[in-house]
Formats: C-alpha cells, structure tokens, sequence
C-alpha cells in the first residue's frame, strides 16, 4: 500500500515536471518560430493578436489575404472592448505579415 502511495506520487510529480517543462520549451520554441523574432512586425502579431489566441504564423495565408484578416481582428477586439491597432501598428503589422506570407501556389 505505502509502495503504491509512492509511485502514484512519483508519477504524479514526473507528470507535473514533464508539462511544465513542455509548457516552457514549447513558448520559446513557438516565438522562435517566428520570421525576425524581434521586429516590431513580430512583436505586435505576438502582443497583440497573442492576447485572445494564439498568434498565427504569417505563413499562414497568402500575402492578399492579411489584409481582410487583419480587418475581422480589430472589428473582433474592439467588440469585445479592447483597444483596436494604431494605424501605424496596422502598418507594420500587415507589412510584417505580408513580407512573411505563403507563397500562392
């Protein structure tokens, strides 16, 4: 009995030890993802969009595509009482996502 105490314990703990980790690995590995990590473009689409969901990788659609996207977001946050993008961040937003876009095939 006190056998089983112990593994269900050790389990449990190698459990919660391998999520957290994975948690964390899994943050860096996903912001590394990202094309220019550290622009201002990437900064926004992470601060930003990463505040409701999570933030898309500008891969995610083909360059013409950004801009109706990025249009249904701030109609989105501002109905759910955020402050909507400045038009300068808009601006290096959609440059940002554009320059990084799928390519059409």
């Amino acid at each position: 009995m006190i056998q089983a105490t112990r593994i269900k314990r050790a389990s449990l703990f190698t459990l919660a030890f391998a999520m957290a980790s994975g948690c964390d690995t899994h943050e860096k590995v996903s912001v590394m993802s990202y094309p220019e990590p550290d622009s201002p473009g990437a900064r926004i689409l992470l601060e930003k969009c990463g505040m409701c969901h999570a933030a898309p990788l500008p891969s995610s659609h083909v360059a013409s595509i950004w801009p109706g996207v990025l249009q249904r977001m701030q109609i989105r946050m501002t109905s759910k009482g955020q402050r909507a993008l400045q038009p300068e961040e808009t601006t290096i937003l959609l440059d940002y996502l554009q320059r990084h876009a799928r390519i059409a095939e």
